[in-house]
């Protein structure tokens, strides 16, 4: 019971104050070993300290590349190994106590709805207790998908109208398709009958549409698709113009800006990037145009690591697709977040995907 009021208030305070965790989580390690004085190596766990490797040795490359030990460095390392610490905290907890602290979750978001309505009708976004709603949203994502995973029962459904009616006002065009995708995926694999699938597919279509009619955002996503024009795109960029066209072609014209700008650099830097956590909002005088985090994982990794960081992060990606039995859903709800927005510095979300983790990892891994 502690560990879960433990990760509890871990996941409270990812919401409201995330830089708290720089220090929680790194105590939770030496927690961790004075309760079992060993640790706990799983799949999981591996996966985690493979990540924290590659960027403890990008780190001394970048502090001999820029020849001093910057803050900003020091602070991106930390958070990786704020996320490993985590993973061998949560490898000591049962499947049912994750499973607990799910419905804890999906309980906290019932509790907030009247916040979240408050904000939606007010700021036309629900963020509850989060900072943004981009947050939230990512959150609810795999909460749905963890209790689709679970029994059927008249609880698990208040709690899914719950999720999806806050989903639905975070307005968050990334979370909707991130859903709807691992959704059909989930029922066109689990379901053989096409009597039965058909009718479900088109239920996933229609919360697809519903969230649509309540939302002018994801409207404007769509019709800004239009202007998917390499050339419209490239003048944009060069001239530092990337808003007015709908949050989505904002978000691609601010990548074209940023990898115009780090494929002009030496060779040296390309292959090894700029340095840890350099895209981040705190670091805006690298490049003279930044005002915010790319929105891109991807984009994040190739310029902070260069062609070989990035080479080394794609090999992890396909070691953890493999070591996880190459389960898609797990892919998805990792994936698609990665390339519409700022996962890696996004707390809540590293702490709820890394909880969904470990109770696969502990529920179905040891039945093969």
């Amino acid at each position: 019971m502690v560990d879960i009021v433990i990760v509890m208030i871990c996941f409270v305070l990812s919401a409201v104050i995330p830089q708290a965790l720089y220090f929680i989580l790194p105590f939770l390690f030496l927690y961790t070993l004075w309760l079992q004085e060993s640790l706990s190596i799983n799949r999981v766990t591996r996966i985690y300290l493979g990540i924290l490797i590659v960027v403890f040795i990008f780190l001394i490359v970048h502090i001999f590349s820029h020849q001093s030990i910057e803050y900003i460095f020091l602070k991106g390392f930390l958070r990786y190994f704020s996320y490993a610490t985590f993973a061998l905290y949560l490898a000591r907890l049962s499947s049912r106590d994750i499973l607990i602290i799910f419905q804890m979750i999906s309980v906290l978001v019932i509790l907030t709805l009247p916040l979240t309505i408050y904000q939606f009708f007010i700021f036309d976004r629900g963020a509850s207790i989060f900072m943004h709603s981009n947050h939230f949203a990512y959150v609810l994502v795999i909460s749905i998908v963890f209790l689709l995973k679970t029994k059927a029962s008249f609880v698990k459904l208040i709690l899914f109208l719950g999720l999806f009616s806050s989903l639905i006002m975070t307005n968050t065009t990334g979370g909707f398709l991130t859903l709807v995708v691992v959704l059909l995926h989930h029922y066109q694999n689990k379901i053989k009958s096409s009597y039965i699938k058909i009718p479900i597919i088109v239920f996933v279509l229609l919360f697809f549409v519903i969230g649509f009619s309540f939302s002018d955002k994801i409207t404007e996503q769509i019709n800004s698709l239009q202007y998917l024009d390499w050339k419209f795109i490239k003048e944009k960029a060069l001239m530092a113009r990337p808003g007015g066209y709908g949050s989505f072609m904002w978000r691609v014209i601010y990548w074209a800006q940023i990898l115009i700008v780090f494929f002009d650099n030496n060779f040296i830097i390309i292959l090894i990037g700029e340095g840890i956590d350099s895209l981040t909002k705190a670091n805006r005088d690298m490049y003279s145009f930044l005002y915010t985090d790319p929105h891109n994982d991807f984009v994040k990794i190739l310029v902070e690591y260069g062609v070989l960081g990035f080479s080394l992060f794609a090999f992890l990606l396909y070691r953890f697709y493999s070591f996880l039995g190459k389960r898609m859903d797990i892919l998805l709800i990792l994936v698609i977040p990665l390339f519409f927005d700022n996962m890696i510095v996004n707390w809540s979300y590293n702490i709820v995907f890394l909880l969904y983790l470990t109770y696969f990892y502990k529920v179905y891994i040891p039945k093969r």
